[in-house]
């Protein structure tokens, strides 16, 4: 299985929204990160089992639970998740993170 690494910003993005369900309910969070977890072992089980988003290199696996999807790409030596993604939040507006770092 290959390693998983995240994009500064979507980090972030995990961060922030971990906060904000333990704000709403003592111990959300911590199940919003476990089913965060459960998508990364998904994904880094079987890479290539989720579709393509649009005509990008990434794919998006949906988090169970919760209204987001973990947009990604597949390298040689790693998989780097480029968004946590709210359902209906701007989509498409991470997609400026695949030509930065």
């Amino acid at each position: 299985m290959k390693p998983i690494r995240y994009h500064r910003l979507a980090l972030h993005e995990y961060q922030i929204e971990a906060g904000f369900y333990n704000n709403q309910q003592v111990g959300l969070g911590l199940e919003f990160q476990q089913e965060i977890l459960a998508a990364q072992q998904k994904i880094s089980s079987n890479p290539q089992l989720y579709a393509a988003y649009k005509t990008t290199l990434c794919r998006g696996c949906p988090v169970d639970r919760f209204p987001f999807m973990l947009y990604y790409v597949e390298f040689d030596d790693r998989i780097v998740i480029y968004g946590v993604v709210h359902h209906k939040r701007r989509p498409g507006y991470w997609l400026r993170r695949l030509r930065k770092p």
